[in-house]
């Protein structure tokens, strides 16, 4: 399974009013300071390193490529595709359970899979 992470703006605006609406002092903002600081939070996540899931999942590399490519016209920040893969076994109290994890995918890399 694949999918693109990154940013984009729509995005980034929720996770601000988010992150504002949850503060103390929220309420005591006035309208036009609740948009500044909106603003500057946006302006913050479109320009760091956090991502998220941005696109739907898909079967293989090829489709999420063109997605990429698709979502290269909007207001986007650090696509990278990624894999959902098992990395280890965890045995508790004689259950064994694969866990899985999403990993930046790179073409031509073994992506072993592991047997429960």
């Amino acid at each position: 399974m694949f999918a693109v992470f990154g940013m984009t703006s729509e995005i980034a605006s929720k996770k601000a009013k988010i992150q504002i609406d949850s503060m103390a002092n929220a309420e005591t903002l006035s309208e036009i300071e609740y948009q500044i600081e909106i603003n500057s939070r946006v302006e913050k996540l479109m320009s760091g390193d956090h991502s998220v899931k941005v696109s739907p999942e898909f079967s293989t590399p090829e489709i999420a490529e063109r997605w990429v490519e698709l979502a290269k016209n909007y207001d986007v920040r650090w696509l990278e595709i990624c894999i959902y893969h098992p990395y280890k076994i965890v045995s508790k109290n004689g259950i064994r359970n694969v866990k899985y994890r999403w990993s930046y995918f790179t073409k031509g890399r073994n992506y072993q899979m592991v047997r429960n």
